[in-house]
């Protein structure tokens, strides 16, 4: 749940839709720290009537950023431990996301203060509770220090939930197996994911060099700091540096690939059965259902 103030306001009705859907965590946003006391003491009652109605309540935070500062994000996981003492406080995890960030896969350093910024975060939590990172499947195919990156996050934290947004479930199974394969390795918890909120058709288009600018489909204007798909302004800024490109390849992902969304509910619980009786990775712990609003909006 990203909608904290909702769910601290009527903790009864998410409790009573986890319970209906025999849930058995729930994942609700951490408030702002501009937010006011109450709004906190709110927040944490929450976390305790969850864990009395046996249900596991993670504090969730996480924005690219926090590997810049992330001593900000720590000030939020301070006052969550301040507040919400284990048992209730059933974990702490982090949706960072840092790839979306500008040049984060340009050289090691990007990777590395995401590495370095999840040390941090743990230490922090100091072993209170158990930390938990959201990762998406691919990261296992980026490396940092000649690892992939993946297994360099999930070497630190407790365990990991993976975006393996897919309705098809082999597909799925596919694009999370070097994950779960490791968590074999290491005996480290891996949740998969399943969508359910409506999402739009992605584009994505492939570049290659092109030798001229008469030929060229884009222009990548490095001082401008932009990517000008066609039509392509053939002058930029004088003295900027530029590169010329050609679309190589174009992709278009349908969204009824990666969510439920529009579908009924009942395909969801039926993919959920599917993976916990057909995978059999030790490690493969559950599914994490995005999110509660867009899976209460599927179809009866």
């Amino acid at each position: 749940m990203w909608g904290y103030r909702a769910a601290a306001a009527d903790p009864d009705t998410v409790i009573a839709a986890c319970q209906r859907q025999a849930c058995s965590r729930v994942l609700i946003q951490m408030p702002a720290l501009s937010d006011d006391d109450a709004l906190w003491a709110a927040y944490a009652w929450l976390f305790v009537k969850a864990q009395r109605a046996g249900i596991e309540a993670l504090a969730l935070d996480g924005y690219p950023e926090a590997i810049q500062e992330p001593q900000l994000l720590a000030q939020k996981i301070r006052k969550v431990l301040h507040l919400i003492a284990p048992p209730a406080l059933a974990g702490i995890q982090l949706d960072i996301e840092p790839y979306l960030l500008p040049g984060f896969f340009g050289d090691e350093s990007g990777p590395r203060r995401y590495l370095e910024a999840i040390d941090l975060l743990k230490e922090v939590i100091g072993g209170r509770t158990k930390l938990s990172m959201v990762i998406p499947f691919w990261l296992a195919s980026k490396t940092v220090g000649g690892r992939p990156l993946a297994y360099a996050v999930m070497d630190r934290v407790d365990e990991v939930a993976v975006m393996s947004y897919r309705t098809n479930l082999d597909e799925l199974a596919e694009i999370a197996d070097d994950t779960l394969r490791y968590g074999d390795l290491i005996g480290s918890p891996v949740w998969l994911a399943l969508e359910t909120t409506v999402l739009p058709v992605e584009r994505r288009v492939i570049l290659t060099r092109a030798p001229r600018p008469d030929v060229a489909d884009a222009v990548l204007d490095y001082d401008g700091r932009r990517l000008a798909l066609a039509p392509v302004p053939l002058v930029v800024a004088d003295g900027h540096r530029r590169d010329w490109f050609r679309i190589h390849h174009r992709v278009m992902v349908r969204p009824e690939r990666l969510t439920f969304a529009g579908r009924p509910r009942a395909e969801v619980a039926n993919a959920v059965q599917t993976l916990r009786e057909t995978l059999s990775h030790r490690s493969f712990s559950g599914v994490v259902i995005h999110d509660l609003n867009g899976f209460q909006a599927l179809m009866e």
